[in-house]
């Protein structure tokens, strides 16, 4: 009578979980930093005139978003709402994340498996690192960081709690 071993099995069992819990965890991470960016800001207010406006419409419109800034369906950005003929735009405080204004920062984040049990969450664009870490001349507006700090403490757990 003979012991049959079935650690190889288990072992490519529980790898195979954790890449989908780490693929699951970096699209939680992308979708908190982006949520951050949505939520109403603290920033100054920038009137855009009416020529910029008409501007915006048709770009908006030839990527097929809803032209009413207040249909809360429409795919607009969070920060421009249209006021006494003007679009008004809000930018973010410092310290805050930054606020949409054309959506290139929010559509670029995005996760790249680096390697076995490996993820990077991040952007593609140059101004995601100023932004994220700011200059000489601008303060920091943080959109990553406080993603991940959200789910530091949650990331251990999340991952036993998918082996069991």
């Amino acid at each position: 009578m003979g012991v049959k071993w079935y650690g190889p099995q288990v072992a490519a069992d529980i790898e195979r979980k954790l890449e989908v819990s780490l693929e699951v965890l970096g699209g939680r991470i992308i979708s908190e930093a982006q949520r951050s960016m949505r939520r109403p800001k603290h920033g100054r207010d920038y009137r855009e005139t009416p020529g910029h406006s008409a501007q915006i419409l048709a770009e908006d419109k030839a990527k097929g978003m809803s032209g009413d800034p207040f249909d809360f369906g429409s795919k607009l950005s969070a920060g421009r709402r249209k006021k006494w003929g003007y679009w008004r735009n809000r930018s973010s405080a410092p310290y805050e994340p930054p606020a949409v204004q054309q959506g290139q920062l929010l559509g670029s984040i995005h996760q790249k498996k680096t390697g076995r049990l490996q993820r990077k969450v991040g952007s593609n664009i140059e101004k995601a690192l100023y932004l994220e870490v700011g200059t000489r001349n601008m303060v920091e507006r943080p959109w990553l960081r406080p993603a991940l700090f959200k789910f530091t403490g949650r990331v251990g757990e999340e991952l036993f709690e998918e082996l069991i």
